[in-house]
């Protein structure tokens, strides 16, 4: 099983405001979920990816496929964006890449976890957002993506 999600796409993703995410095509074994990360300040993401787990990573080093990927805002105080941002950035080092995206949900916020865990456990646990649009029992990329709480800030 091979994830893509950890670079060599096609452009940068661009600066971004502490606590937005972007979001990307990427897949797993032929599936496409997506990948998302955060903006831990206006030119460093943090997001979880295979062989590494959770990194931080200057947004010109971010690939991303043009004309797929976006830059999204949680509507949430700037605190609580700030917050969370944090959060996702306390975990470099200490939480590996997990490719359990089916259950997810169910999992503890601390320990092994994948990129649509990590920027949905950093907003629930920061702001009490739950950014999964469909509530299924995994939480998936396209699903942060979606959310009802993410306003689009830019297409790439």
């Amino acid at each position: 099983m091979q994830a893509r999600g950890g670079g060599g796409d096609t452009v940068p993703v661009g600066t971004g405001v502490k606590g937005q995410i972007y979001y990307t095509a990427s897949e797993t074994a032929y599936l496409n979920h997506g990948h998302v990360g955060m903006y831990y300040n206006a030119e460093t993401v943090v997001e979880s990816v295979p062989k590494k787990g959770v990194r931080t990573l200057d947004y010109e080093n971010r690939k991303v496929d043009k004309g797929d990927a976006q830059v999204r805002s949680v509507n949430t105080t700037t605190a609580k964006r700030n917050a969370a941002a944090d959060w996702a950035r306390s975990r470099v080092g200490k939480d590996d890449y997990s490719y359990n995206f089916a259950t997810n949900r169910k999992t503890d916020h601390t320990g092994d976890k994948n990129c649509a865990k990590l920027v949905w456990s950093a907003y629930k646990l920061k702001s009490g957002l739950d950014l999964d649009i469909d509530k299924g029992s995994g939480v998936y990329p396209r699903d942060i993506r979606d959310a009802k709480d993410t306003t689009l800030v830019r297409k790439i």
